[in-house]
């Protein structure tokens, strides 16, 4: 699902443009035990933890150059480190 999510992004990005992804870092997805109201809804949430040079290898292999892909600890009452991978897209323009 990851792969074809940011072969999307390669899609409808402009040439040129920036993409900036923020995500959880880690290996194991972390289900809910229990469902979560939303808008008093109860729904379910999956949460992925992802890995950035991942996350870098597969935008690379979708078109999308990264930039930059700092991990910062995690802050107080934070499950883990955040990531941060900033990307442009490489795809060329079309000529006449």
């Amino acid at each position: 699902m990851v792969p074809e999510a940011l072969a999307e992004f390669h899609r409808v990005l402009a040439p040129g443009s920036r993409l900036l992804l923020a995500f959880q870092v880690g290996a194991v997805p972390l289900p809910l035990e229990q469902p979560q109201p939303l808008d008093h809804h109860p729904v379910s949430l999956d949460f992925r933890h992802l890995q950035p040079d991942h996350i870098a290898d597969v935008l690379g292999q979708a078109g999308v150059a990264v930039e930059a892909r700092p991990v910062r600890e995690p802050g107080p009452g934070e499950p883990g480190p955040q990531a941060h991978v900033l990307a442009v897209e490489l795809k060329a323009t079309e000529g006449p």
